[in-house]
This record gives C-alpha cells, sequence and structure tokens, in this order.
C-alpha cells in the first residue's frame, strides 16, 4: 500500500481496515463495564477507546500511517 496514491489507500482502508476497527470498537465498547478498570484489559479498552478517533483519522487520510504515535 505504500506505493499507492492517495486516493488508492484511502479506498483500501476504507474496505478493509475500516470495518475491522468498527467491529473491534463495538467489542469494546459491548465489554468496557464487565471488566475492572484498572486491569490490563480494562485498561486497554480504555485507552482504544479514548485514542479512537485519532486512530481512525489515517484511514481518511492517505499522507498518514497507522502510528501509536502523536499525529
Amino acid at each position: 500500500i505504500k506505493e499507492r496514491s492517495l486516493e488508492e489507500k484511502v479506498k483500501k482502508r476504507r474496505e478493509e481496515q475500516k470495518p475491522l476497527l468498527e467491529e473491534i470498537k463495538k467489542i469494546v465498547d459491548s465489554n468496557q463495564n464487565k471488566v475492572p478498570g484498572k486491569s490490563k484489559l480494562g485498561e486497554a479498552f480504555i485507552y482504544y477507546n479514548n485514542n479512537y478517533e485519532t486512530l481512525i483519522r489515517y484511514i481518511e487520510d492517505g499522507r498518514i500511517g497507522p502510528d501509536n504515535g502523536e499525529v
């Protein structure tokens, strides 16, 4: 995907990665209250929800890649 145009990157990300991230979001949302917030899994759920908007930003912007660093 690295060598593709910005438009091709966005199209591919929308097709393949967006559904996956949305499914993970559903799982996190439906299970977050079932685990202690201080557990490793609870902390991971909180982190995912707190950073979800930043995480999915790369789907609509072909200039950036998925990264856990600051955008």
